[in-house]
Formats: structure tokens, sequence, C-alpha cells
């Protein structure tokens, strides 16, 4: 009879602690009931890529800019089954930060999502630095 009250106690405290922890990890989460598409998403994961980028073509100097559209996404591949990508041209419009004015202009992205490589990317100790690469850049910065 003992036996029997230390298991029953036993596992009252088992079920207990477990619904508690789940109660409590529940209520730690808050979601949002924010709205996202796909694209959304993707330029999420790209955002710090792009700003790398934009930096690098601005020759170091840190740019104001954000994405004015997606303006074409193609899924390209060669005779081989496994060698397949997306390529992606990116409008992007880049604000002036010498003067105190409102002018920007569009400068335009071409990058490679290699997503062959994706399917390894944990195996092989890949980052997305591996998986995006840039085809080109097209700086349309009015000359002064």
């Amino acid at each position: 009879m003992k036996n029997f009250f230390i298991i029953i106690t036993l596992t009252f405290f088992i079920v207990f602690s477990v619904s508690l922890s789940n109660v409590m990890s529940a209520k730690s989460i808050v979601q949002s009931s924010s709205y996202a598409t796909t694209e959304d998403v993707l330029i999420a994961l790209l955002l710090p890529h792009l700003d790398n980028i934009v930096t690098k073509e601005y020759k170091g100097n840190r740019q104001s800019w954000n994405i004015a559209r997606i303006e074409k996404v193609s899924f390209e591949t060669t005779k081989k089954p496994i060698d397949h990508w997306y390529e992606m041209k990116i409008l992007i419009q880049v604000f002036d930060n010498t003067k105190i004015s409102n002018k920007s202009h569009l400068d335009c992205i071409n990058l490679r999502l290699d997503i062959s490589k994706s399917k390894t990317l944990t195996r092989n100790n890949l980052s997305l630095n591996d998986i995006i690469k840039l085809i080109s850049y097209e700086n349309n910065q009015p000359k002064n």
C-alpha cells in the first residue's frame, strides 16, 4: 500500500510538472498578428547580404536604401539535375547621403541563389554568403 501511494504521488508530480512547463513555454512565446508573404521572408533573409553589397559598391560609405521592387526571379538549370539556381534582379532606391535633400536613384542588383548548395548548407559548414552570389551591380548614381 505504501508503494502504491509513492507511485501515485510521483505520477502526480511528474504530470503536474510537465503540464506546468508546457504552460510556461507557451506563455513565453509572443505571437504577432502581422501578415507576411514569402517575398517578405526572402527579403528579410537577403537584407544583410544586400547591405554588404551596397556598402562595397559605395566604397565603404554606408548608404540609406530600401528595396523598391523585385524586378525578376528566374529558375536556371543545366543538363545536370543537381546544378540549378535562381537569379534575381532587385531594384533598390538609394538616397543621397551627402546632401540634405530628398534625392534618390534606383540601382539594380543581380543575384544568384545557388540552391543546389543549400542542401549541404549545414553538412559542409556553408553560410548564406556561399549560396548568395553577386552577378552584377548597376550603379545609377547621377554624375555631378
